[in-house]
């Protein structure tokens, strides 16, 4: 079952779970370049370790590890999706 993120408390948030867990993710679609931002199910150290270790071995599908919270095309998100990124991540 998936774990819903609006379960997650301000603990989790300020301890660092949303600082693990939010990536940008580049891949291919038909030959054509897109990237990702996804926020990772809250399962745990093992759980994130299980998907950086898939994300070098081959191709996933998304929505097997999280949710995606913003996607476009193009090889890279443009600055202010990164510095919106860059705010999460530095709770």
């Amino acid at each position: 079952m998936e774990e819903d993120i609006n379960d997650w408390t301000w603990t989790d948030i300020v301890t660092g779970k949303l600082r693990k867990s939010i990536y940008i993710i580049q891949g291919n679609i038909r030959g054509e370049k897109h990237w990702y931002i996804i926020l990772l199910f809250n399962r745990g150290e093992e759980f994130i370790k299980q998907y950086e270790a898939q994300m070098k071995s081959r191709s996933i599908n998304i929505s097997d590890w999280g949710y995606v919270l913003d996607s476009g095309i193009g090889e890279d998100p443009p600055s202010e999706i990164i510095d919106k990124v860059t705010e999460w991540t530095s709770v």
